[in-house]
């Protein structure tokens, strides 16, 4: 499996139906360049192995999503990461399936690959500010937090979720809990190692992640301002002033126009000091 062709595809097609863990054991080599993806998969089918016969013979949704979360959060005892949320380890599914630590969105992308694995429709929603998983079976769907040990969620629970997250009262619509594709999946993934990196001052890392969101938002013109700012940091003036230079000419109108300009200028002045 290649990465690049995947990313594009997502691009074009977000809905398209790819593992959005495998997806992420991909995207690890860019942090850790000897990492064999191979075997972590296969651990996945191992995982989904073991948790196939359980569900064999169980009706119940509710008991299904149970049995999964049982499993993956108590026996084999993956837990959210309470202590250090932004260490970007969360972030990356070989560290995830290592240290058995994460953040709402690898853990929820966990329990998608083994649920789907064992005959279950498990799937994310991206709820504002915390990503959870819905189990479906026909008409039936439950909600559940592997961020939280797999905790079970109705509509209130979700809503005081979201306002204990966010600080502001919420109330959901039918929107809130649409199915986030796995597109969707894999730049919320990405978007969340760029501003640790940020916050980070992590301007290498920083924009290796941007050049990855720019194939996956080939449209968005924030992505070329962003992955300049970090080249200028790291005194790429050359490749920043391209980026830069885009940005304003995709959008001259936007709120940053002038500051960005003023940094354009910069690093157009620092190139022809070398020339």
């Amino acid at each position: 499996m290649n990465l690049e062709p995947l990313l594009h595809l997502l691009a074009d097609e977000p809905e398209t139906p790819v593992d959005v863990t495998e997806i992420n054991l991909l995207l690890s080599t860019d942090e850790y360049p000897n990492l064999d993806v191979h075997p972590l998969v296969e651990r996945l089918d191992t995982y989904a192995a073991t948790l196939r016969p359980r569900l064999r013979g169980v009706h119940s949704l509710e008991t299904k999503v149970l049995e999964l979360c049982q499993f993956l959060f108590g026996e084999l005892g993956f837990t959210g990461n309470q202590e250090d949320y932004y260490d970007p380890r969360n972030s990356y599914m070989n560290e995830v399936m290592h240290r058995k630590l994460g953040i709402p969105i690898t853990l929820s992308a966990l329990a998608i690959s083994v649920g789907q694995r064992a005959g279950m429709n498990i799937l994310g929603v991206a709820l504002p500010g915390h990503f959870i998983a819905r189990a479906q079976y026909e008409d039936e769907i439950i909600f559940f937090d592997p961020f939280n040990d797999g905790r079970i969620l109705d509509i209130t629970e979700c809503e005081q979720l979201i306002e204990r997250i966010t600080g502001k009262p919420f109330t959901v619509t039918q929107d809130t809990f649409q199915t986030a594709l796995p597109g969707e999946i894999v730049v919320r993934m990405l978007n969340n190692l760029k501003g640790i990196y940020l916050e980070k001052g992590d301007f290498l890392r920083c924009g290796r992640v941007i050049e990855r969101l720019k194939i996956l938002l080939p449209a968005d013109p924030h992505q070329k301002r962003d992955l300049g700012l970090c080249q200028v940091q790291l005194l790429r003036y050359g490749a920043a002033i391209d980026n830069l230079k885009q940005y304003l000419e995709l959008v001259p109108g936007a709120s940053d126009a002038q500051a960005i300009s003023k940094i354009l200028n910069q690093a157009t002045s620092m190139v022809a000091k070398w020339n």
